[in-house]
């Protein structure tokens, strides 16, 4: 039974050494002349490779000094030579990634430095922060760096840049005029967006126009009513960027276990006899994101893959939503109503995804079928028909964090069909207001 798309999102044998910044430059400014960033990125690219000593330390993205020894302060004492065989200018693809606040471009930094298989080009940190201070003058805080991973199993020396602009809400607006200019001619444009609110969002609808990829975490979506069907509508667009989610990626191992419980013959039969899909997902944490986008998307992929047909929109429950379906007719045999329920548990193993999925099917193939996040590493499975004796099992499935998900999609460059099939009919059935509901404490 084919239900999983073509992607397999999983740890990415990220380098266990992160990227380091060797040389950086800071400035304000009232407007970002490309020029001068050029220039200055190729000043520093001179000086790396000449070996110049350097007065100022040079901090890493994170903000912590280059150790002794490190990359950063062998270019600071003029130790490297000029870059040979063993160091590789990276060469892949422009990365724009916007962030709304200071922790939240820490975050996007510490996640592009930790890749660990692919580095870009050059990436674009644009933070537009409301509470960015820029006095009655607003400007702009401009800062470019190298940034190196150093040589691992065979691999030479990869080097890349980083520049990062940082806006207040004033100046905001512009920044999509301002990332255009920087990127690198003749790659593939990558817009990662993080955090929430695109749709409301004119800089979200600027950066579209000029990203061949978009990259979006659904689970930090505060009115999933409308920024899924804003998705939805962008991916029919005549020249639309190529959309993915984390929070899709997140659902990986879930589909596979999904799939695994019917690809077995004396199972198959019960997926024609499935009256009721529970869904548990997690509330909105203190961290602003949720399960909930998840277990949309859930209910769209079985939807789109069994031939479920929606026969009303999602109906608000006190602890989530309702769903009501009608699968299709077969073989001279009617269509019957099936139910999915999706239901919000507040559990810290929900955090950002799903709880639970369980499958219970009647009539001629009885059965129950269930998957439930254990601990952040583990999953547990259960399945139970009267031909099969009950089966239980532990199935590593750790939660991915950011350099897990963006590395993989950075690799991606075609469409995820079944993705965008699932996020149409889930975005078909929402209604503006569809947010968080109050969520259930643990039992």
């Amino acid at each position: 039974m084919a239900m999983t798309g073509s992607r397999v999102a999983g740890r990415t044998g990220r380098a266990a050494v992160p990227a380091q910044a060797v040389l950086a430059a800071s400035w304000q400014a009232h407007v970002v002349d490309a020029g001068a960033v050029h220039d200055e990125l190729n000043r520093l690219w001179d000086q790396l490779e000449s070996g110049q000593d350097r007065a100022e330390s040079v901090e890493g993205f994170d903000g912590v000094t280059a150790p002794e020894g490190s990359p950063a302060q062998l270019a600071r004492d003029g130790a490297r030579g000029s870059i040979g065989s063993d160091r590789m200018r990276a060469n892949t693809l422009n990365l724009i990634a916007v962030a709304h606040s200071t922790s939240e471009a820490k975050r996007i930094e510490s996640a592009v430095v930790h890749l660990g298989e692919l580095y870009p080009s050059r990436a674009i940190v644009l933070v537009a922060d409301p509470d960015h201070e820029s006095g009655e003058d607003p400007g702009l805080d401009v800062r470019v760096g190298l940034l190196e991973q150093p040589a691992e199993k065979g691999r030479p020396v990869v080097r890349f840049e980083c520049i990062t602009i940082e806006a207040d809400s004033r100046s905001a607006t512009h920044l999509a005029n301002v990332a255009s200019p920087l990127l690198v001619a003749e790659l593939p444009d990558f817009l990662w967006w993080p955090g929430d609110s695109p749709s409301a969002s004119p800089l979200f609808h600027d950066l579209t126009e000029i990203a061949d990829r978009l990259i979006v975490d659904t689970a930090a979506l505060s009115e999933p009513g409308r920024d899924l069907r804003t998705l939805a509508a962008l991916m029919t667009g005549r020249a639309c960027p190529m959309v993915s989610d984390f929070a899709w990626a997140r659902l990986t191992p879930w589909r596979q276990l999904v799939a695994q419980f019917f690809d077995a013959p004396a199972s198959r039969p019960c997926l024609d006899c499935i009256d009721l899909v529970q869904i548990v997902y997690g509330p909105r944490n203190q961290s602003g994101t949720s399960g909930l986008t998840a277990a949309l998307l859930t209910a769209g992929w079985l939807a789109t893959r069994l031939g479920w047909m929606a026969t009303s929109g999602l109906e608000r429950t006190r602890t989530g939503y309702r769903l009501p379906l009608r699968t299709v007719s077969r073989r001279n045999q009617p269509g019957r109503d099936l139910t999915i329920e999706l239901r919000s548990v507040a559990n810290p193993a929900f955090d950002r995804g799903l709880g639970l999925i369980s499958f219970r099917a009647v009539g001629d193939a009885p059965g129950t079928f269930t998957i439930e996040r254990v601990n952040d590493a583990g999953l547990a499975t259960t399945s139970e028909t009267p031909n099969m004796p009950p089966v239980s099992r532990m199935v590593y499935a750790e939660q991915p964090d950011d350099p897990d998900l963006l590395g993989p999609e950075l690799h991606a460059f075609g469409r995820d069909r079944v993705f965008e099939e699932s996020l149409t009919f889930v975005a078909s059935l929402l209604s503006r207001d569809v947010t968080e509901t109050g969520g259930e404490t643990p039992a």
